[in-house]
């Protein structure tokens, strides 16, 4: 019965990293076909940059964190309300992102347009941010279980694939 212990403990962590792996790449998806219809068709490759910058910047947070001392088998407070950061970033991000004025009048100058990207480009990261740190801190307290950890990050990621197309098919 024993043997079973760890691979019973192994699932809360595996589903965390699913969800948060499913919602992540759904809101990727979503942020391509925002950008593809508010802006131009050639900007809906942008999202991979920020989807990378946001891991990237998420991932050193969370290493340098690790080594200030906080520990990744002791994440702290914070690490309990990341997925509710996550969450309220993917929201937020979105409802921005559909009310930010963009004003693409010929006349213009290309720094609002610019200013829009930046604005847009920081807005959209936030939720990567917060899901590396996340993603980051439940890999690094148990490196043992590195294979499942992410067998269920590639499962989520696939499904969130599928379910974001088919909920953008049918919403439209």
């Amino acid at each position: 019965m024993e043997q079973n212990a760890p691979e019973q403990a192994a699932w809360p962590r595996m589903t965390r990293i699913f969800t948060v792996s499913l919602g992540l790449m759904m809101f990727e998806i979503t942020l391509v076909r925002l950008f593809s219809v508010i802006m131009w068709y050639h900007l809906a490759f942008f999202v991979l940059a920020i989807a990378l910058f946001g891991f990237g910047l998420g991932g050193l947070y969370a290493q340098i964190w690790r080594r200030g001392g906080k520990g990744a088998a002791e994440p702290g407070r914070l690490h309990a309300f990341l997925p509710i950061f996550i969450a309220c970033a993917i929201v937020s991000a979105l409802v921005l992102l559909v009310l930010l004025p963009l004003n693409t009048a010929s006349e213009m100058y290309q720094v609002p347009r610019i200013r829009w990207i930046l604005c847009a480009f920081l807005i959209a990261a936030a939720p990567f941010f917060f899901g590396s740190i996340y993603m980051a801190q439940l890999f690094a307290a148990r490196p043992a279980e590195a294979g499942r950890l992410y067998f269920a990050d590639l499962l989520g990621a696939a499904l969130g694939c599928v379910c974001a197309m088919a909920l953008l098919e049918w919403l439209g």
